[in-house]
């Protein structure tokens, strides 16, 4: 509900804890902050939050697709990397497996990862600290979508022009499923196939995040080069892939 309070639980809380150790340190630990929308980063400047993380020499990024997707804070080559989301798919947390620099990861919730950078970067669980933990309230501002999102739901203006980059393409023409397929196989994988063997997501792909047929010519090309151009062999066309 808009305007309703809740409590915000994952940065206000390395606030508090933060705030007794007043710096992250200065050696190889580095600590980043990712506010899950534009509404929680206006909030944490409200509230002070804010700046009293950038204070302890963490830093706070915009809220966007970045450490999961490898767009951005990708591990030092053979670090250690502690977070409460995802998994350490290669080109995610770590850098590409065939170069060695893959990072070991351990998944942790907030708090401890707060007592961590807490304590220099040394592995920390939020229990050993003597820290009274206290909600913090925040307040759902929708203004800022108001101001910069157009809500077209049954109301769409058709004399407005949609405006295409030269690398967002609309989604191809898709015939109807029918009652039976016959289908030819292009490839048997026997071990675990992640999200990540799928489409890959990484710097080398995102920027076909909006070209589904130049994105899908990634499609489990980490378990089999080359099987987009068998399936369009085995179709006649790019389309039928």
């Amino acid at each position: 509900m808009p305007d309703a309070p809740v409590v915000d639980l994952k940065i206000s809380v390395r606030r508090q804890i933060l705030s007794e150790a007043k710096s992250i340190g200065a050696d190889e630990f580095t600590l980043s902050v990712y506010p899950a929308s534009t509404p929680i980063y206006m909030e944490l400047a409200k509230n002070g939050v804010l700046a009293d993380l950038i204070g302890t020499g963490a830093i706070v990024k915009t809220a966007f697709c970045g450490p999961c997707f490898g767009a951005g804070d990708t591990p030092a080559n053979n670090a250690f990397s502690i977070r409460h989301s995802t998994r350490n798919f290669p080109n995610r947390e770590g850098s590409k497996v065939q170069k060695g620099q893959v990072a070991s990861v351990a998944l942790m919730d907030a708090r401890s990862i707060a007592a961590t950078a807490a304590n220099k970067g040394y592995l920390t669980a939020a229990t050993d600290l003597d820290v009274e933990y206290k909600g913090q309230k925040y307040f759902f501002d929708k203004s800022i979508y108001d101001k910069r999102v157009y809500n077209g739901v049954g109301k769409a203006d058709a004399s407005v022009e949609v405006k295409f980059g030269p690398n967002i393409k609309d989604w191809p023409e898709m015939v109807a499923l029918t009652d039976n397929l016959l289908l030819k196989v292009a490839s048997v994988i026997n071990d675990p196939v992640t999200t990540t063997d799928e489409l890959i997501p990484s710097v080398e792909t995102s920027s076909y995040r909006s070209n589904p047929l130049g994105l899908a010519e990634f499609t489990l090309s980490r378990k089999r080069p080359g099987i987009c151009r068998t399936c369009e062999s085995n179709s006649g066309s790019r389309e039928g892939a």
